[in-house]
């Protein structure tokens, strides 16, 4: 059902990317993006709202919190979820 929805919906209009290997990389990416969201939220419900709570109470932006602490916490528990 995904193939066929991709195809009806890349086939004509302005841009037609049928038969070329940006429709494979687009279907790949849709396909994965459940399973990766799910493992992104169970990664980042383990790491403890405090230690992001005591960063945006010095100051930092809540994007600079997320981008150089919560980042960082996920992708080091990623790899110990594999272990």
């Amino acid at each position: 059902m995904l193939a066929i929805g991709l195809v009806i919906a890349f086939n004509s209009g302005g841009l037609v990317l049928t038969g070329g290997w940006l429709i494979m990389v687009i279907a790949y990416t849709v396909r994965k993006l459940p399973f990766t969201a799910r493992a992104a939220s169970g990664i980042v419900h383990r790491v403890d709202p405090s230690i992001e709570e005591a960063s945006v109470s010095l100051g930092v932006s809540p994007r600079m919190t997320f981008l150089r602490l919560t980042v960082p916490l996920m992708l080091a528990g990623s790899s110990q979820a594999w272990c």
